[in-house]
């Protein structure tokens, strides 16, 4: 989803149809846990002066992060720096 009006075109560069930025995330560690814990993983994409957020529910044996993951990304057409910020939010399988 872009937040704050239409698409920004890059001048002089054509997308091809179907065009977009996966972020896969992977867990550096391999826990095996009693509980599967429920990981709410969020990735903002940010460049050219728009916001873009994609939300996902995933199962995971271990919290990918405990805190936000950033990947800078290189500069944007405008000159300012792009990046692509990914954080979770981790829940137990059993609520209290």
């Amino acid at each position: 989803r872009r937040e704050g009006g239409a698409p920004v075109a890059m001048p002089g560069r054509e997308e091809p149809a179907g065009a977009a930025l996966h972020v896969r995330v992977i867990s550096a560690r391999d826990i095996k846990v009693s509980r599967v814990r429920i990981a709410r993983l969020f990735a903002t994409v940010e460049a050219c002066g728009a916001t873009f957020r994609s939300t996902c529910r995933v199962s995971t044996p271990s919290p990918v992060w405990d805190e936000a993951g950033v990947v800078p990304l290189s500069d944007d057409w405008e000159g300012r720096r792009a990046r692509v910020v990914v954080w979770d939010r981790t829940l137990c399988g059993s609520r209290p």
